[in-house]
Parts: structure tokens; C-alpha cells; sequence
């Protein structure tokens, strides 16, 4: 939903992989998913699913991309499987917010048997992104 129509979502998820991997980055895998259309949630549920192995997620991202409406999208499809996913989908109702800034810490969610978490996490705040320099007021009036 953030990327221009017509990007080559292949070619960003490549990018994102190079950079993260230049950065010394243990990242297993990128997907790009829409939490407000759906696109993409199965198929980043079924990779999260096969790569963790007994790990911890974590969902990491700038401010207000739409992480913790993501963690719901997962919750759900999870309980479309599995009845952990049921209880914990009912229970964790994400803020969405135009404000950056609403998930104030990590959010971990027992939501695999194991023991292992699924952790919603705040947004990593880009200083040169508009809604870094905005009052809470103004941000709402552009929202």
C-alpha cells in the first residue's frame, strides 16, 4: 500500500535483502504484504512458519507502515490453523493510529507452541519522513 503503482515488488524485495545483508544483517527473508488487502499475508505466514524453527519474530519497520495491522492479518490467518491463533486473534486488536509513534514497546504475543513469540515492535522513526517534523495535530489534518 506504500509503494507507487507499477514498482517492481521483486526488485525491492532483492534491494532490501542486499541492503540488509551489507549491513551484516541475519535477514532469512523479505516479503512485501498489503495488511489492508491481504495481499501477500499466506504466503509471509507459510515463510514465517517454515523458516523460524523454534526462533522468535520479530516485525520490524518504520513508523506507521502498518506493522501492527500486519501482526492482526497474521493472527488471522494463523487461526484460519492453528486454535492458539484463534484466542490470540480475539484478544490482540492492534492501534492504528495516523500518529506515529503508537505501539510504545515490544508486544509479545505467545502465539506459537514452543514457547517461541511473535513480537510487534514500535516503528523506527526516519527523521527525513514528514511525519517525523509534524505536530500530532498537523499530522492528523494531512492524514
Amino acid at each position: 500500500d506504500l509503494l507507487p503503482r507499477g514498482t517492481d515488488g521483486e526488485l525491492v524485495r532483492q534491494w532490501l535483502l542486499q541492503l540488509a545483508h551489507a549491513h551484516s544483517l541475519n535477514v532469512i527473508d523479505v516479503h512485501l504484504v498489503s495488511s489492508r488487502t491481504g495481499d501477500g499475508v499466506e504466503t509471509a505466514v507459510r515463510a514465517i512458519l517454515g523458516h523460524r524453527k523454534g526462533r522468535d519474530v520479530f516485525v520490524l519497520g518504520a513508523a506507521n507502515v502498518g506493522k501492527s495491522l500486519f501482526v492482526q492479518a497474521f493472527l488471522r490467518t494463523m487461526a484460519e490453523r492453528d486454535p492458539i491463533g484463534v484466542g490470540m486473534a480475539q484478544r490482540y486488536q492492534p492501534l492504528a493510529s495516523a500518529t506515529p509513534g503508537t505501539t510504545l514497546g515490544i508486544i509479545a504475543l505467545d502465539v506459537f507452541s514452543g514457547g517461541s513469540r511473535l513480537h510487534d515492535t514500535p516503528g523506527v522513526h526516519l527523521h527525513h519522513r514528514v511525519s517525523a517534523r509534524l505536530p500530532p495535530d498537523d499530522i492528523k489534518a494531512v492524514a
